[in-house]
């Protein structure tokens, strides 16, 4: 009876010790997978950023060669005027 009963025991203490052992698992992999959500937000809000600096740099890109494009034109039209002078 004593063989029986510690049997029982170990088999009981093992099952506790596995049991443990997967709930420390779970408990890791569901820290892991809290932390790899927060890294995702994070990398999302990142790239967000990024969008909007990539933005900024292409509309001031275009405000540049806009900005370049106005004494060419300013010219032209004083050309014609020019132009327009000596053919009266």
């Amino acid at each position: 009876m004593a063989v029986v009963a510690a049997w029982f025991h170990g088999k009981s203490t093992g099952q506790t010790k596995a049991q443990d052992e997967a709930k420390a698992a779970i408990g890791a992999a569901q820290s892991q997978t809290v932390a790899a959500q927060q890294q995702a937000a994070q990398a999302a809000a990142d790239a967000e950023q990024a969008q909007k600096s990539l933005q900024d740099v292409q509309n001031a890109s275009q405000a540049h060669a806009e900005a370049q494009q106005i004494p060419d034109n300013q010219l032209d039209a004083e050309l014609e005027q020019i132009g327009a002078l000596r053919k009266d």
